[in-house]
């Protein structure tokens, strides 16, 4: 655990390496409290505390709570968050924190597949449809098998390959769409005044059998056609207003033939939201609190005005442990990666050294910034492979304790 005083700001979530590296100019000092503790989460956080679930988020904040004076303590939900309804709650009611996002009911209708496709209905908005019985037999490549509490496509997957019973089945099925899969970042300000900040089209490998659709990265921002980009902005503007959205949220899309279908909203800060950064908008999170005056006033959260300006474009792509056992990272990758991320900037979220990554985990992120999109992503594809020569090489097999 890292010290530092005062503190006004915490992040909670899988992992809150990306909003603390936005926090970080403001002079703010954030904390993290998350599942990994990376060791760039250190560099950015000025406290760090790492949990096994995300289920003792609240325990762990509330002994955050009795070291301090300051009221309240502004809480930012990162991934994972949307799955814990109960815990967001709870952070709720406490009166020694104020969550600064979604509250705990528009986060649970917001995970409500049925309850948004009704919303987009009524207002004669684009939806897919959905439904909580298998597809009859031989149109099961028409639909997809989804589970609520999931993220990054985990778990999404045609019926056929899914099961249709016992913990293997969905928790419900949605119509599928082919095209290019983009995730729209928002920020809702008030009910009547929600912004598109931009769009990003997502990644998918399909290298997992078991998860085809597993998020992998996003490039962004990317240009869509007049009508689509309305169309988007419509959508978040009705949702925000109806399922009453604060601050940032994401919302992600399959485009087919200039139409974009909702696929899931993710009432939180987004992966991609980090590729947005200085492009049309000063600052995320001076936008973000705008939707909570009273906190933006007592935090005075203020970036620096001679920020260097952003590259056009920027990408990111997530390297996994997808071998089949669990790895743990020894002391020379990880200060190889943290040395990398040092001087290129070009990797995030370095795991600490002696950690173990079981299979399916991510390891790190690989960031490219650039003025032209082909350029941008060789140069992601290509530190990717580097990035993974070196864990591969050094990485070695997780070995129980005797």
């Amino acid at each position: 655990m890292k010290n530092a005083t005062p503190l006004k700001l915490v992040c909670i979530g899988a992992s809150c390496r990306a909003i603390v590296e936005k926090v970080a100019p403001s002079g703010n000092p954030a904390g993290t409290i998350d599942l990994f503790g990376d060791r760039d989460t250190f560099r950015f956080a000025s406290t760090v505390l790492t949990v096994e679930s995300l289920v003792e988020v609240a325990t762990a904040l509330r002994g955050i709570c009795r070291q301090r004076r300051e009221v309240p303590l502004g809480v930012l939900l990162a991934g994972g968050m949307e799955n814990h309804v109960k815990v967001v709650a709870e952070l709720e009611s406490d009166r020694g924190l104020q969550l600064l996002g979604c509250c705990a009911e528009s986060i649970r209708r917001a995970r409500d597949p049925f309850h948004v496709t009704d919303i987009l209905r009524k207002n004669h908005l684009p939806f897919l449809r959905s439904q909580r019985e298998p597809p009859d037999k031989g149109t099961e490549s028409a639909w997809v098998g989804k589970r609520i509490c999931s993220g990054g496509g985990i778990g999404v997957s045609h019926p056929a390959r899914v099961g249709t019973s016992g913990d293997g089945r969905p928790d419900y099925y949605q119509e599928f769409r082919h095209g290019e899969v983009i995730g729209a970042s928002y920020i809702g300000i008030r009910p009547d005044e929600c912004n598109l900040i931009g769009c990003c089209r997502q990644f998918f490998s399909g290298s997992i059998a078991s998860d085809p659709f597993r998020y992998e990265g996003s490039l962004g921002p990317v240009m869509l056609r007049g009508t689509t980009e309305q169309t988007l902005k419509t959508i978040g503007r009705v949702l925000s207003a109806e399922l009453h959205l604060r601050g940032w949220f994401g919302i992600d899309f399959v485009i087919d033939q200039a139409v974009p279908w909702l696929l899931e909203i993710n009432p939180r800060f987004t992966a991609s939201m980090e590729l947005l950064e200085g492009r049309g908008i000063e600052s995320m999170l001076e936008e973000h609190l705008k939707a909570f005056p009273d906190f933006e006033s007592f935090c005075n959260v203020r970036l620096p005005s001679n920020r260097a300006a952003a590259s056009p474009l920027a990408a990111k792509r997530i390297l996994f442990n997808d071998a089949n056992i669990p790895l743990v990272v020894s002391e020379s990758t990880s200060d190889r990666l943290f040395a990398w991320n040092e001087t290129a900037g070009s990797v995030r979220d370095v795991p600490r050294a002696n950690v173990v990554i079981s299979p399916g985990e991510p390891v790190c992120t690989i960031l490219s910034r650039g003025d032209l999109e082909a350029a941008v992503l060789n140069r992601l594809n290509q530190t990717f492979l580097d990035v993974r020569q070196v864990v591969e090489r050094d990485m070695c097999e997780a070995r129980p304790i005797t």
